[in-house]
């Protein structure tokens, strides 16, 4: 026995073949018009906002360990924030040798927000002395120092 029932779309005339979990596919040419919407066989359904939470931490996790790996730092310490203090120290002294500083900022936020060191949000009760409310703490102070270090034109002159 089918554990399917068929029906006609009224629209086309072709014949929908519907299984129990909500999905369905043209009984013609078994194409499938749509997956399954019963959420407990279909774990987006059953909890959207927990699985988009478990995709962007995972992708966060993955951008951690990237920027460790980049930084040079052990496996082993892959995921510590180690590698984003690196970064910080690195792009500090680059700003400070550097006499072109336009776009060095905007590499800094958007790398801090793609791996979740920077972040509009804030959590209740999380520890100002954590690694990671320092590295956030770190990040800012240098995005300010690179905002009153911006050269000035004055009468068509360029001003350090």
């Amino acid at each position: 026995m089918a554990n399917y029932t068929r029906s006609t779309d009224p629209a086309t005339g072709r014949e929908i073949l519907s299984y129990p979990d909500g999905s369905r596919k043209w009984g013609d040419n078994g194409y499938w018009i749509n997956g399954p919407t019963d959420p407990k066989f279909n774990p987006v359904l059953a909890d959207p906002l927990g699985m988009l939470q478990r995709r962007n931490e995972l992708s966060r996790q993955i951008a951690r360990e990237a920027v460790d790996e980049g930084a040079g730092l052990d496996p082993s310490q892959w995921g510590t924030g180690e590698g984003w203090r690196k970064i910080i120290v690195k792009t500090v002294q680059v700003y400070l040798q550097s006499k072109n500083l336009r776009g060095m900022g905007e590499v800094l936020g958007k790398l801090g927000s793609v791996t979740g060191y920077l972040s509009n949000e804030t959590e209740k009760g999380s520890d100002p002395y954590s690694d990671e409310a320092k590295a956030i703490a770190n990040a800012a102070a240098l995005l300010n120092l690179l905002k009153e270090l911006q050269p000035e034109a004055v009468e068509g002159k360029v001003i350090e």
